[in-house]
């Protein structure tokens, strides 16, 4: 499940909600108010809105972090790319580790 701390009226914030929705991701959108801002600030290690993340299983405690909505973004299009040549997970993985 993506969890995605989104500030009000900021358009980044908007735009990748609507693009999680769009993609029915299963979402958990925190909307965060200008007075609660520097709190999601310090708390995530982030300065920027949104702040995406991603948990792996419902019970996973530690996250991964994606980034904004440019990284979600390039994620996104970097799966997509990946699903469109028919890999299994495990050759995924290994090519990915060997281009660390």
């Amino acid at each position: 499940m993506f969890v995605i701390y989104a500030l009000q009226y900021c358009p980044y914030s908007e735009r990748a909600v609507r693009i999680a929705e769009q993609l029915k991701l299963k979402t958990n959108v925190i909307w965060i108010t200008h007075e609660e801002k520097n709190k999601y600030k310090k708390l995530n290690n982030m300065n920027t809105f949104p702040q995406i993340f991603y948990y792996s299983t419902p019970k996973s405690k530690t996250p991964t972090k994606i980034g904004g909505c440019d990284d979600f973004e390039r994620l996104i299009k970097t799966c997509q790319q990946v699903n469109s040549m028919n890999l299994k997970d495990k050759a995924l993985y290994d090519i990915c580790k060997q281009l660390k």
